[in-house]
């Protein structure tokens, strides 16, 4: 019925992005010192939605510091729930990719995260994707 989006158009001569999102999370932005916080990006019109945006200024543009990432990541991470309804959400995911991933590769970081998840879930089946 729809489709969640997020874009983004950077630049590596200057470190300029600009992140746009329809119905997606908000992407976190990690900090060279390993502090990681969701980015601000206002939210858009999922794609397929019968909706008219109010707005055509959901738009962020931010400059990238040297050390600094976007992390892009889908719903399933921070709707997933234990058994008692009670969901991870994007402060624990914060903390999974803050200091415990220090120095790791990218790929590392995203399983890092996972096993948050999962360690916080326990056997409940979710629902969701995580990408």
């Amino acid at each position: 019925l729809y489709v969640t989006m997020a874009f983004g158009i950077y630049d590596n001569r200057d470190g300029s992005l600009v992140v746009a999102r329809g119905g997606h999370p908000d992407p976190l932005l990690r900090k060279a010192n390993g502090s990681v916080a969701p980015l601000g990006a206002r939210p858009g019109v999922m794609l397929g939605s019968m909706s008219l945006p109010s707005k055509r200024d959901n738009e962020l543009r931010v400059t990238l510091e040297p050390g600094e990432s976007l992390i892009l990541y889908t719903d399933g991470y921070h709707e997933a729930e234990r058994p008692d309804h009670t969901q991870f959400g994007v402060e624990r995911l914060c903390a999974a990719l803050g200091a415990p991933c220090s120095g790791l590769p990218l790929d590392r970081c995203a399983a890092v995260a996972a096993d948050a998840v999962r360690a916080f879930t326990g056997p409940c089946e979710q629902q969701d994707d995580m990408t």
